[in-house]
């Protein structure tokens, strides 16, 4: 599972949570990131935050 998430409470909290269960962990703090490891892993779930009137710079 890829997790596209930028606040790294919630990411730590989502590793913390399913990690233990099992789950095989890509972890990214950004799209970018996020993409990268989607093309190189090919992960089977990606699990992405959306956020609203923000841009990359």
């Amino acid at each position: 599972m890829l997790v596209i998430e930028d606040n790294d409470e919630v990411r730590e909290f989502i590793r913390a949570t399913l990690a233990p269960a099992g789950y095989r962990l890509l972890l990214a703090a950004d799209g970018y990131v996020g993409v990268a490891l989607a093309q190189a892993e090919v992960p089977a779930t990606i699990w992405a935050t959306a956020t609203s009137g923000s841009t990359p710079t």
